[in-house]
């Protein structure tokens, strides 16, 4: 089925071919084993490595590394960008680091099944993506571009320069309003330096 989310992440995610982006190798449908037969699945690039959460010391990151993780994830961004695509769900857990001996390992942006075009709106109030990294056009209905993959990565780097998010909240609503409203995040308030 062409439209099948699958399909259309695989649609996507199999354009891209850069050093900081999983591989998606084929869209499959399972005709035995754990999955019921039928069951669309993808084959990606197998990554040894955690989500940057989990690979990185959130709030005790050196700022040499935490540079050069931007680098790295801005390049991704730069090619999927050119690509034309958007990725519209960056957070920790899209964000995998490989293990090193020193300095940063391996980085690799995942997970395409929000990807879209460029200048796709989506319905006001309807949240696509993590609520805490996403970008203020999309809970509004704008169009959207890789400026909201910027705002994503913006809010990621917040979190593991402070080690806690720019807003100490769990509440939905209270997000979407300092998405939308809320002073900008300042990490020095919390990490002087």
């Amino acid at each position: 089925d062409p439209v099948h989310p699958l399909a259309l992440e695989f649609a996507a995610w199999s354009r891209l071919r850069h050093p900081h982006v999983v591989r998606a190798y084929e869209l499959l449908r399972a005709s035995s084993g754990p999955l019921p037969p039928g069951t669309p699945y993808l084959v990606l690039e197998l990554v040894r490595g955690l989500p940057v959460h989990r690979a990185l010391c959130a709030g005790a990151v050196n700022p040499c590394v935490l540079e050069e993780l931007a680098r790295r994830v801005l390049r991704a961004l730069a090619h999927i960008h050119q690509a034309g695509l958007v990725h519209r769900d960056l957070k920790p857990g899209n964000v995998l680091v490989g293990p090193s001996r020193r300095g940063l390992g391996r980085v690799k942006l995942t997970d395409f099944g929000m990807a879209s075009e460029p200048g796709q709106a989506g319905r006001p109030g309807h949240i696509s993506g993590s609520i805490p990294y996403v970008a203020p056009e999309t809970i509004v209905g704008l169009a959207v571009d890789g400026r909201a993959d910027l705002y994503g990565l913006g809010v990621l780097l917040f979190y593991l320069a402070t080690g806690r998010l720019p807003l100490a909240s769990s509440s939905p609503e209270r997000w979407l309003c300092w998405h939308l409203e809320g002073p900008p995040a300042d990490p020095r308030r919390s990490v002087p330096g």
